[in-house]
């Protein structure tokens, strides 16, 4: 059986019509359910809707509204966050949801069906899945399994440009701003934007409002400046989406112009002259990152290099809570560092101990994500089709589905098991997940703590940022449930 799921947020009970298949029935969707964000006064959260990995026992037993053959089944769930509500109908007419519907069968075919996200308070504020961006209507093809996500609520947007600019030729701040100005008009997003770079007089900080800020897929950036910027540095899902709802990826995302550092102040130099210079350096972040977004390195050159820009609305804002109510298996990042000369074992006891103290479930189901010389990290763990994908124990979720464990991760493992922060390095033992280590990555199999060995860590940003360290040190772990 092959699925296509729909999925937008609700928070309050809503009737569901499916016509032709003369299904019709009255669904509500729990006050706890999956949401993505909230006010002080309306909790949401996200994801919690059914996946393209479905169970077939999921399917719906009625087929008086198909034909014999290969299908597609569509499930439908809205929500809502900030006091957004909303449905989606299809052109069709068979689907009119404002909460939990279907699954709804549909022959696989080369047609297309056309989606319409339609608010009846606060605003649409974006698809993800097989459908980008802000515009209420979308067409997707009958002929795969799709997961598409409506999302109802503020339209606070934050977002990486699609285009590109050489720092030093924006003419100042004024330039910087009319270029996010002029790519929210291009998406028709709504508001006034501002960019995220600091002058030598001027921070950022004090340029973008009050926040907080969702993406242009939904998902929540950050919940208020305040917590952007202060001590935690809370980001929970990184600013890699542009004005379209383009997802640049956790793996190729790119350096973006700031001369900003992560507390949202000026560096007061390297800044290409106040953005006026194509000559000389300048600091930048990386868009992939939850914790060098605004911050990653200085980039030699730079004033002349085409880069992105971050845009932020600051004619809206409100306060946006995560609340971590979202269902799939914990990763966390150790509490301790470990020592690599004590074997697998050990690294798996340190999960599991780490995991009983802050009183998650199964404490003995955590395992380390570490390669040895004869199997890799990603073959340790279950990343089938009809197994939940991963949640951070701050509640955001990790991979979209489980096997993109391997290739595309949504955030960073930065909480620890009491859902504190961290940007901890953490041992790893090969380049990627699913490779074979040796003794050059693996500390001579978790064995040796004598230099010359070494290991590879992995930045918790991503899978693709990695180096050699020496096993004379301790080093984290990322522990993940089974």
């Amino acid at each position: 059986m092959r699925y296509l799921a729909f999925t937008a947020v609700v928070l309050h009970t809503a009737a569901c019509t499916v016509t032709s298949s003369g299904i019709s029935s009255d669904a509500s969707t729990p006050d706890d359910a999956a949401l993505d964000v909230a006010t002080d006064d309306m909790a949401a959260t996200d994801d919690m809707a059914a996946t393209d990995d479905m169970a077939a026992s999921d399917a719906p037993t009625d087929s008086s509204a198909i034909d014999a053959g290969p299908q597609v089944t569509l499930f439908v769930n809205t929500v809502t966050f900030s006091g957004g509500a909303g449905s989606v109908a299809s052109s069709d007419g068979q689907i009119n949801c404002g909460a939990t519907c279907g699954p709804i069968r549909y022959a696989m075919s080369a047609n297309t069906l056309t989606l319409t996200a339609n608010a009846t308070s606060g605003s649409f504020v974006g698809w993800r899945g097989a459908c980008k961006g802000i515009q209420p209507t979308c067409q997707i093809s009958l002929a795969a399994d799709r997961t598409v996500t409506a999302t109802f609520g503020r339209p606070q947007f934050a977002f990486l440009t699609s285009t590109t600019y050489a720092p030093g030729s924006l003419g100042g701040l004024a330039g910087a701003d009319a270029a996010c100005q002029a790519r929210a008009q291009t998406a028709g997003l709504p508001g006034s934007y501002a960019a995220w770079i600091s002058t030598t007089g001027v921070n950022a900080k004090d340029r973008v409002g009050a926040g907080g800020w969702v993406r242009t897929d939904g998902r929540l950036f950050a919940s208020s400046l305040a917590k952007l910027i202060g001590m935690t540095k809370e980001v929970f899902y990184p600013l890699r989406l542009d004005e379209f709802g383009t997802d640049v990826g956790s793996s190729q995302a790119p350096l973006v112009a700031t001369s900003t550092t992560t507390t949202g102040v000026s560096f007061g130099h390297t800044n290409c002259d106040n953005w006026t210079n194509t000559t000389g350096n300048v600091y930048v972040g990386r868009a992939s990152s939850a914790l060098t977004w605004s911050y990653a390195q200085m980039q030699g050159g730079g004033c002349n290099t085409p880069m992105p820009l971050y845009c932020f609305r600051i004619d809206l804002s409100a306060d946006l809570p995560l609340t971590p109510v979202v269902t799939g298996r914990k990763v966390f990042g150790s509490t301790n560092a470990w020592d690599p000369s004590t074997g697998l074992a050990a690294a798996d006891a340190q999960c599991q101990a780490d995991a009983n103290a802050a009183g998650l479930a199964n404490p003995a189901n955590f395992r380390a994500l570490l390669s040895t010389n004869t199997v890799s990290a990603l073959s340790r763990f279950d990343i089938g089709a009809a197994t939940l994908p991963w949640v951070r124990t701050d509640g955001v979720q990790f991979v979209e589905k489980a096997a993109d464990l391997a290739t595309d991760l949504l955030c960073e493992v930065s909480t620890y098991a009491d859902a504190s922060y961290h940007s901890n390095q953490a041992w790893a033992g090969s380049n990627s997940p699913g490779s074979v280590g040796t003794n050059a990555t693996t500390c001579n199999d978790w064995s040796s703590k004598i230099a010359p060995a070494t290991g590879v860590v992995h930045n918790s940003e991503f899978w693709h940022k990695y180096s050699s360290d020496y096993c004379n040190q301790n080093g984290w772990l990322m522990c993940f449930e089974q």
